[in-house]
């Protein structure tokens, strides 16, 4: 299952509800494995439980969540802080999917 988040840039003002309640997005796996992510505004993406980085280029990161991916598309994105389960993505963040 394929979910996309698309961010229009043109209108600045416009307020996007994602989501009915206040908590973070979390993914939960069979082992009790979690993933968070955070994202504030359209220009930083935090991931906790990150397995390992697929594919890193400056318009396309590809995480790997462990039952399954994370890939996000913008410009100028960069691997600002990277841990052993958590990567922090920042630059111009145009869509999210999970796969």
């Amino acid at each position: 299952m394929i979910k996309k988040i698309k961010l229009n840039l043109k209108n600045k003002k416009e307020k996007i509800k994602l989501f009915d309640y206040s908590d973070d997005i979390s993914v939960v796996g069979d082992t009790g494995v979690y993933s968070n992510i955070i994202m504030t505004g359209n220009k930083t993406l935090r991931v906790e439980g990150c397995k390992s980085i697929v594919e890193y280029t400056p318009t396309f990161i590809k995480l790997n969540l462990g039952k399954g991916y994370i890939s996000i598309n913008g410009a100028a994105l960069k691997i600002t802080m990277l841990d052993s389960q958590e990567v922090k993505v920042c630059g111009e963040i145009i869509s999210v999917e999970f796969c």
